[in-house]
């Protein structure tokens, strides 16, 4: 339940660490809303950008009870678990990537081929 000590140079690293997450996660989701085209590449902008920002603002709290010496929020056990949170949504957002995005995109084009057989609006 001791508080990490956050007062040393490693302490300050991790900080930094935090913010350049969180500030990732802001351009990310700036790019991936203005900056591209393809839907589902947004979709992973989007869903990296919340990753980021999420994990980069939940490393500043921790790191606000650490520095601030708060036993039980600030205790040295919640940056493992915020370690293993983080693999556990990279793993699932690679998993996105490699599995639906595909078959998303195989289903969009099926979708493509069958409506350009089906009547047209009349203008």
């Amino acid at each position: 339940m001791q508080p990490a000590n956050v007062d040393s140079i490693p302490g300050k690293m991790l900080f930094g660490f935090f913010v350049l997450v969180l500030l990732f996660g802001v351009v990310a989701r700036i790019v991936a809303l203005h900056r591209t085209e393809d839907r589902y590449l947004k979709q992973i902008g989007g869903k990296l950008a919340m990753m980021c920002t999420t994990m980069g603002f939940l490393g500043i709290v921790l790191f606000f009870f650490s520095f601030e010496n708060i036993r039980l929020f600030g205790g040295r056990f919640w940056y493992p678990i915020w370690a293993i949170g983080l693999l556990v949504w990279i793993v699932t957002l690679v998993r996105f990537i490699q599995k639906e995005v595909p078959h998303m995109r195989e289903r969009d084009q099926k979708r493509k081929d069958q409506m350009k057989y089906m009547p047209a609006r009349k203008k």
